[in-house]
């Protein structure tokens, strides 16, 4: 729909004019197209997150780093770059 209208194909008044446009082109199921590569995508990533923040986490505690916020701040911080 956003491809359509940047490209100027097709102009929309407002957000009720965009929902009963996909509604009629697409019926309801038109609000969850891509549902899946985006649960595929967060799923993945989220996971991963969460394994390499639990890993850091536990590494940097064995190593006497006993400041629990400063720990998962740092391992927050890393686990997020590794994701993205």
């Amino acid at each position: 729909m956003f491809i359509a209208i940047q490209i100027g194909k097709k102009e929309i008044k407002g957000l009720g004019d965009c929902v009963g446009t996909i509604i009629k082109n697409h019926g309801y199921k038109g609000f969850f197209k891509g549902l899946g590569a985006l649960v595929l995508r967060d799923s993945s990533s989220y996971g991963l997150y969460f394994v390499s923040f639990e890993y850091l986490r536990r590494a940097l505690k064995s190593n006497g780093m006993e400041n629990k916020l400063l720990v998962d701040f740092i391992c927050g911080g890393l686990a997020g770059k590794f994701i993205f």
